[in-house]
């Protein structure tokens, strides 16, 4: 009979906690899904909006509390805003216990440690490093395929401009960024790209109505190649960063929180992105003072682009389902 690895994946979303730990798991199980076939359960305190985002994947989905069909797992993947305020005990219910943790200590019981970010931290006292895996923030697969097209071609036309606020954008960024590019005089074509969370549709569209060089589209499901297009991408931090950079986009970052922060200084420090800091600080006249900058300066564009793509690999998902079916390979045999 045919090993399929049973793996539970225990997320959580909404308005504030966003849409990137849901993101970075789906492109988690895509990855174990490209090396060997398994089966995927998700546990969720937002059944709803999770069922969104988890596209193109075969599982089985139940809410927090909820009996799972299949009683016990090979793996289970936690990747939750705060993990180590959890309760649930998962050593009653899986083999391997694997944390997805961006600053924290993870899991009391964890067997790895998985810190998808750049990061710098140690490995939490007493965990041996090998089960400590940092530095590779997880990206979906399309990442990796697009890196592997030469994107020679020179851009024709028009200046593609890329924004993006996250699944659920908290802090409400994208309805003061969108309008106020109105103000450029650029024959630019902007795409807003809202997720699955985002509340406010119907404000953003009439926010930029009428400027027919704006394109709302709202949980699109080829974001990598929208981005990969762009000639300029405006975006909080996390994940959006980090697939800005593996895709050779230069970008403006506005934080959502102090964590973006620090990950949007490392790309500022490697000049592969422009850190405004926390969106509270950052004025309408720096934004579209740096727009201003980037969007006319070939040169400038192409080489932050360049310092991205050397900032971030963009297969660290397949790398880390390698590791991960590895381990349970190796536990299966013993």
């Amino acid at each position: 009979m045919t090993y399929r690895p049973t793996i539970l994946f225990r997320v959580n979303a909404d308005v504030s906690v966003g849409l990137g730990h849901v993101s970075r798991c789906r492109s988690l199980m895509l990855a174990l899904s490209s090396k060997t076939e398994c089966r995927f359960s998700v546990m969720t305190d937002a059944t709803e909006v999770v069922s969104r985002v988890l596209l193109g994947i075969s599982y089985d989905l139940y809410e927090i509390g909820g009996t799972a069909s299949n009683p016990r797992f090979n793996a289970v993947v936690v990747d939750l805003p705060d993990p180590g305020g959890v309760k649930e005990s998962f050593r009653e219910i899986a083999d391997l216990i694997v944390c997805l943790d961006d600053s924290g200590v993870g899991l009391d019981d964890q067997d790895i440690l998985i810190r998808p970010n750049l990061l710098v931290a140690s490995a939490p006292e007493g965990m041996p490093e090998d089960c400590y895996w940092a530095g590779q923030p997880i990206l979906h697969p399309d990442f990796a395929v697009l890196s592997q097209i030469p994107n020679t071609e020179m851009q024709l036309g028009k200046k593609q401009l890329f924004i993006c606020f996250g699944g659920s954008d908290p802090y409400r960024i994208t309805l003061r960024v969108a309008p106020l590019l109105k103000l450029l005089r650029h024959d630019v074509l902007v795409y807003v790209v809202i997720g699955a969370a985002f509340h406010h549709v119907e404000e953003l569209t009439a926010s930029v109505s009428g400027d027919a060089r704006f394109i709302v589209q709202q949980n699109i499901p080829d974001i990598a190649r929208v981005l990969r297009n762009a000639d300029l991408a405006i975006i909080s931090g996390g994940t959006l960063l980090y697939e800005a950079c593996a895709s050779g986009v230069p970008s403006i970052v506005i934080c959502q929180n102090q964590e973006q922060l620090l990950e949007s200084d490392i790309a500022h420090a490697a000049e592969a992105a422009i850190s405004l800091g926390e969106s509270a600080n950052v004025s309408d006249e720096n934004i579209l003072s740096a727009v201003e900058r980037l969007i006319d300066n070939d040169s400038l564009r192409q080489k932050m682009g360049d310092a991205g793509r050397s900032l971030v690999l963009p297969d660290g998902a397949a790398q880390l389902a390698s590791r991960l079916l590895t381990c349970l390979g190796k536990r299966r045999a013993t």
